[in-house]
């Protein structure tokens, strides 16, 4: 199957931004950039469990404050998905 960089991409909800696994806006943009449009095939797989470097979401009230980190918009969205809003 041709995909991306031929490699999977991380799609658990690690914030590790620095993995190479991590599939954030910059990837994003290269695979449409390289694919011709938005729908890139991306392989994707659920690291975590066995990732030593797997950086769980946080918990809590900050969730008023992912909404820009590093200027990551997918960031914000997987961080979403586990935080409970207040």
């Amino acid at each position: 199957m041709l995909c991306f960089r031929d490699m999977t991409f991380c799609g658990s909800d690690c914030t590790n931004i620095q993995c190479h696994r991590f599939f954030g806006a910059p990837e994003r943009e290269a695979a449409a950039r390289w694919w011709g449009s938005p729908d890139a095939p991306v392989a994707f797989s659920d690291f975590s469990p066995s990732c030593a470097d797997y950086a769980p979401p946080r918990a809590g009230p900050a969730s008023t404050c992912i909404e820009t980190i590093n200027g990551d918009p997918d960031t914000a969205i997987r961080l979403s998905r586990q935080i409970k809003v207040f």
